[in-house]
């Protein structure tokens, strides 16, 4: 039961502050018993040779193997029935594959082949070019073949597994029955954030303290499937999330009222790695089809700070980090690049309330850690005005951390704030720069996914526009000001920033004045604007009541249009409102660099949705033109309102 799936980076955030206490005092710090004893590796780095990896695979006496994949499991039966009823063995494949931890992000494979009529005993795997570093995990699954040499029909005899170091001299391992269980215990705790880089890196007799664990726990594998059950594992992890306790108190100064962020250095290519490997071993052993293991604990943060909303506010966040999330990302390495990352890795960033000035948070991940602090003027804790200028943030790097260290990071805010220029009549006059919610800012190159897993939104979403840290002002008739809160619980500098309308992108810069491309969009309230005006004789005029009145007479159908330009872009919805008959039929003419591009649709409730898919890219149209035809029996003459284009 290797429950290590859809990490998504989760692997941190539920250890950010993940606490055994029912209270909001955060709990009791736990012995510092899993501290290595020597210096730790400095942060981030990341070995940079390669060695050897000898491996030794000892089976299990009779003819049970660990079943970590979904295929062992369903061909176990019927690989037993071979191994007892006859001579159908011709030879075992051990295929073995050589996870780097921390230090690299590509697994190494290696196999070889017994000729045997029988389960073997041993067999020895070797490795060449592995990243040096320690506690990397084998994962060995056993193959049977009816036949020599791997050939013939083939079923899953089981997977053997462990930790295993690799250095200078030339490094060996042994994986076995127990080893495979404690890797389990390992990965499980890797999987909530327990077990770190740090401790990957430091903490030499990881394999040994954990059998220590499971010997005082007096837990021993199910005879059935080598591995521990839920109940066993969330035995064994509430001891190791004990043990392995550490505590960071953010601090803030400089403004009136604060709020905390944490988020998992994604910079540092050790946790990349750590990650990676946690993720494709995931994938590799086809978790989903075991049961998830339930928390024997209240998922609530613990707080220093005194403020009305703690418990609820733990409580809402915690059921937040259980969602896993999938999201469209942009691949983030070609093969061969560099640290390759997983594309349904996300880097969630948790937020927490230190209104008080303050927040102490205990059981948080011990890997290299973004902190952040955002300031907001006012020292009663409001999320809507948290969310409006003046802007101040600050954030800091924290280094790896040994369990039972208290780290306290006091951080004085400065400015964050961007005011730019934005000129955009078209938005200003028709009501579609609503600039505060239907546009974001967003990183200008996204190269992993990082998402706010805030109850507030207090900082900006790099997939949607959703109204957090923008102030808009309107000081002419043709721009806006807008004041920008570039902070972010990423570390994002203003130049790895930009502010997108939904068609045009800008630089974050101060004092910058941008024109906007706005898409085409008229609420009906400004016939000035667009000067509509009739375009088919049928059409008498063009006058504003509660929209477009549209007089026709001599016909059922009729056009208006403008020369003002506007833009479009592939796949525009336009979503064209009005007073007209069900059944009429929309029309949509935009020309585009002397191209014209149409779309169709009929109204159905005041409502006609067409869509410009043929628009090349993004493109500057003028003329364009709104039609309708009426459905047949509908008067000759009379008058219709557009209400919205």
């Amino acid at each position: 039961m290797f429950r290590v799936s859809r990490i998504a980076s989760r692997v941190v955030s539920a250890a950010i502050a993940l606490s055994l206490a029912t209270g909001c005092s955060g709990g009791s710090s736990g012995p510092a018993s899993f501290a290595p004893k020597g210096p730790g590796a400095p942060s981030g780095t990341t070995p940079a040779t390669t060695a050897s990896l000898t491996v030794k695979v000892q089976l299990p006496p009779g003819d049970v193997l660990p079943t970590l994949t979904a295929k062992a499991r369903k061909d176990a039966a019927r690989a037993r029935h071979r191994l007892t009823s006859g001579p159908t063995l011709g030879s075992v494949i051990f295929n073995a594959t050589l996870y780097p931890g921390y230090a690299g992000a590509t697994p190494v494979n290696a196999s070889t082949t017994v000729n045997t009529t029988s389960l073997p005993t041993s067999a020895t795997v070797g490795f060449n070019n592995v990243p040096a570093g320690n506690n990397e995990w084998v994962v060995i699954d056993v193959e049977g073949y009816d036949s020599a040499n791997g050939k013939g029909s083939n079923y899953d005899l089981g997977e053997l597994a462990g930790l295993a170091s690799v250095g200078s001299p030339p490094a060996y391992a042994t994986v076995n029955a127990a080893s495979t269980a404690r890797l389990q215990v390992a990965l499980e705790a890797m999987y909530y954030g327990i077990i770190s880089t740090y401790d990957l890196q430091n903490q030499t007799t990881l394999d040994s303290d954990l059998q220590n664990v499971l010997t005082n726990e007096s837990e021993t594998p199910s005879a059935t499937t080598g591995l521990f059950t839920t109940s066993q594992l969330v035995t064994i992890i509430g001891t190791l999330y004990t043990g392995y306790n550490r505590t960071v108190t953010i601090t803030g100064s400089g403004a009136g009222g604060y709020i905390a962020s944490l988020v998992q250095d994604y910079r540092q290519p050790a946790e990349q790695n750590y990650l990676s490997n946690i993720q494709s071993t995931s994938d590799a052993l086809s978790p989903e089809d075991d049961p998830p293991l339930p928390a024997p604990y209240p998922i609530v943060y613990g707080s220093s700070a005194s403020h009305n909303s703690c418990c609820g506010f733990g409580d809402d966040v915690a059921r937040k980090r259980h969602a896993v999330r999938r999201r469209a990302q942009l691949p983030p390495h070609t093969p061969g690049s560099g640290n390759q990352q997983p594309g349904d890795i996300d880097y969630d960033a948790e937020e927490f309330d230190a209104t008080a000035g303050s927040v102490t948070l205990q059981h948080v991940y011990g890997g290299a850690l973004i902190a952040g602090v955002a300031g907001f003027a006012s020292p009663v804790f409001n999320p809507q005005s948290a969310n409006t200028a003046p802007y101040y943030g600050s954030y800091v790097g924290l280094a790896p951390r040994a369990p039972g260290n208290a780290t306290t990071e006091t951080l004085a805010v400065q400015s964050s704030q961007v005011d730019m220029t934005i000129k955009d009549p078209q938005s200003i006059a028709l009501g579609s720069g609503d600039y505060g919610y239907s546009f974001a800012q967003e990183p200008t190159n996204q190269i992993f996914n990082i998402n706010c897993d805030y109850i507030y939104n207090f900082c900006f979403d790099p997939f949607e526009g959703d109204g957090t840290g923008v102030t808009v002002t309107f000081p002419g008739s043709s721009d806006y000001n807008i004041a920008i809160d570039t902070w972010n619980p990423f570390a994002l500098t203003t130049s790895s920033l930009e502010y997108c309308t939904g068609i045009t992108c800008f630089p974050e810069v101060a004092s910058g004045t941008y024109t906007a491309n706005s898409p085409f969009y008229d609420d009906g309230e400004d016939l000035a604007y667009f000067n509509w005006s009739p375009d088919s004789a049928t059409v008498t005029s063009v006058t504003s009541a509660s929209g477009y009145v549209i007089a026709y007479s001599g016909g059922t159908s009729g056009y208006i249009d403008t020369t003002t330009p506007a833009y479009f872009f592939t796949g525009q919805e336009a979503e064209i409102r009005g007073s007209f008959p069900d059944n009429t039929e929309i029309y949509l003419n935009a020309q585009c660099s002397g191209t014209t591009y149409s779309a169709t649709s009929l109204m159905e409730d005041g409502y006609a949705y067409l869509y410009m898919n043929s628009v090349p890219s993004v493109a500057s149209c003028s003329p364009i033109q709104i039609g309708f035809g009426l459905p047949s029996g509908s008067p000759t003459s009379g008058s219709y309102t557009f209400t919205q284009f």
